[in-house]
């Protein structure tokens, strides 16, 4: 049964990787100027879940996807991000798990969904221009 004035938006939920390479430095990327959501911001790799996919599958499939990483450790969240400023169209679920990769070389982004990436540490990371679900991280986790 609803109550009255309930909302239902479209909610989507994403998993990010957090992870380090062998000078202490965490993958960011770039989202292009024609991105529809929060274009030109910095992320770490990550995105939506597919229907009917579970989180860890998600998780790899997205860190491939976007980097050409592979994703062979996942330990427990270390954030989530609740986004509800475009309710009622849409509310947004980031999670932020540590990940271990195979290796950290030969990054691979697609050029359709970001523009650039880089290495930083993670001291430095609030120096960038980020989405607020890793401003969050960055506050919470890493402050």
């Amino acid at each position: 049964m609803s109550k009255v004035g309930e909302v239902y938006s479209m909610m989507y939920v994403s998993a990010h990787a957090f992870f380090l390479n062998e000078k202490g430095e965490t993958l960011v990327l770039q989202r292009c100027e024609n991105n529809k959501y929060k274009p030109l911001k910095w992320d770490i790799p990550g995105g939506k879940l597919l229907c009917g996919e579970d989180v860890e599958t998600a998780l790899k499939r997205e860190v491939s996807e976007e980097t050409g990483l592979v994703v062979t450790k996942i330990y427990k969240p270390l954030s989530v991000f609740v986004n509800t400023e475009q309710i009622p169209l849409r509310e947004d679920v980031q999670i932020v798990f540590q990940c271990d990769v195979l290796e950290t070389t030969n990054i691979r982004i697609h050029t359709t969904e970001h523009l650039q990436y880089k290495w930083v540490r993670p001291e430095k990371l609030s120096e960038l221009d980020c989405m607020d679900y890793l401003k969050d991280f960055i506050k919470k986790v890493l402050s």
